[in-house]
């Protein structure tokens, strides 16, 4: 039974994004979201008491996701640069992969209550403590020169969030070559060697 609610829940899930991508967060009723699905309103109320809490459920999972994916990169036995570097490219692909997502979230992110918002503040934090600490690593074994290991990790990971917003609303072709300019971006900067 719990398969088939986790099967039903994530075919709403997946209609009200589709819905919400074609027609906007305001456009797309609950009424649109149950025939896109198949499903009674009744069902559609069962598991979501109103559109803002179905659209607060899709932006928790898809957080989760990435923030789980992230918890099993800092444990792997790497040095923290490659760390850093899959970090990378976990966000690149993401954002590319779920590009509809993103441009779902980054459009309406900002009508959620105060509440959601601190949550997912909360999440970010996490977050950029996990990088924090690959930058402490990086620096106490001589990889990195010493810096302010918050400040770096709060550059890598809102470099990865704004990303979303802006540079995958295009079809990136190449993800090994922004992968690659991103990682070296960010090790090396912009100063020449010269």
């Amino acid at each position: 039974m719990i398969e088939k609610e986790t099967s039903m829940k994530e075919r709403i899930l997946r209609s009200a994004s589709e819905l919400f991508l074609k027609n906007g967060y305001h456009e797309t009723t609950m009424s649109a979201i149950a025939n896109h699905a198949e499903v009674g309103k009744g069902t559609l109320y069962w598991y979501f008491s109103s559109k803002d809490e179905l659209f607060k459920t899709m932006v928790w999972e898809n957080a989760n996701i990435f923030f789980e994916g992230l918890k099993i990169l800092v444990t792997k036995p790497l040095s923290p640069d490659l760390i850093l570097r899959e970090f990378i490219e976990v966000g690149v692909k993401s954002m590319q992969k779920n590009r509809d997502f993103a441009h779902i979230f980054f459009n309406n992110i900002r009508l959620t209550d105060e509440e959601f918002k601190q949550k997912l503040f909360i999440k970010f934090k996490e977050i950029v403590n996990m990088v924090e600490l690959v930058i402490e690593r990086g620096i106490a074994e001589g990889i990195f020169r010493p810096c302010s290991s918050k400040y770096v990790a709060l550059l890598i990971v809102g470099t990865i969030k704004s990303a979303g917003g802006s540079l995958f609303d295009q079809n990136i072709q190449n993800q090994s070559e922004m992968i690659d300019f991103a990682y070296n971006m960010i090790l090396h900067g912009i100063i020449s060697d010269d």
